[in-house]
């Protein structure tokens, strides 16, 4: 140990480690002549021996660092799926249909070939959301037969029909409504052949746009009056 084994051939000593007057270790390049030996000097092909554990060190931190990296992640994941859930389950609350089964959103479309005719049993009717001069409008839960789902919806109610004519006529609009796309309009999703006859349509949790334009009348222009009413014509 020490020095240059060039300089001082003869007092060298075998050690399992280089001691700390001799921290580096040196491997030379002519390495046939002269085995390693330990340094007190940093030499460019050598290197200190309690270093040696540096890149262990940093495989382990980076390796730490991703997990943590993928862990953040899937709870960020997991959160964000959460607060989904939520969201649909307070639109529930708010529609007065609160449950603790799963639930579907209402972004349901209506099928374009064939009118979907569901029975009374499938829906559960709320509070009124209000009344017109061919029915009321209540909101409600339908739950399809042989699903495990729950769909917030807006049930109209009509009591105008009536006889097997009106029934008719009734089931032709339908299936006219049933088949209109329009980004304006309400989709429709089933009919109820009752004795008062119901429309079940997507549920809008903010409410319908005659109660907004009454509770903001103050605060809506002529160009947004304008532009809504062209939307309806």
């Amino acid at each position: 140990e020490g020095g240059d084994p060039v300089d001082n051939s003869t007092a060298f000593n075998c050690t399992a480690s280089c001691p700390a007057a001799y921290p580096y270790k040196h491997f030379p390049v002519e390495a046939s002549k002269i085995g390693p030996y330990c340094s007190p000097e940093q030499i460019q092909s050598g290197f200190r021996l309690e270093a040696s554990t540096t890149p262990m060190f940093l495989l382990v931190a980076l390796a730490c660092a991703i997990f943590l990296a993928f862990a953040l992640c899937m709870v960020a994941m997991y959160c964000r799926q959460k607060n989904k859930k939520d969201a649909v389950k307070m639109t529930m609350a708010l529609a007065g249909c609160e449950d603790s089964e799963p639930l579907r959103p209402t972004n349901v479309g209506p099928n374009l070939t064939k009118l979907r005719i569901i029975k009374e049993a499938e829906i559960r009717r709320g509070g009124v959301l209000g009344c017109g001069a061919f029915g009321r409008v209540c909101k409600g839960v339908w739950m399809p037969e042989n699903e495990s789902v729950k769909i917030p919806v807006a049930i109209k109610v009509l009591t105008e029909v009536s006889g097997a004519e009106s029934s008719k006529e009734f089931l032709e609009e339908a299936y006219i409504m049933a088949s209109v796309e329009h980004p304006n309009l309400l989709k429709l999703l089933a009919v109820c052949m009752t004795s008062q006859m119901m429309l079940i349509t997507q549920l809008m949790p903010l409410g319908c746009l005659l109660e907004y334009v009454r509770n903001h009348k103050d605060k809506i222009g002529s160009k947004a009056l304008l532009n809504w009413s062209t939307q309806i014509a």
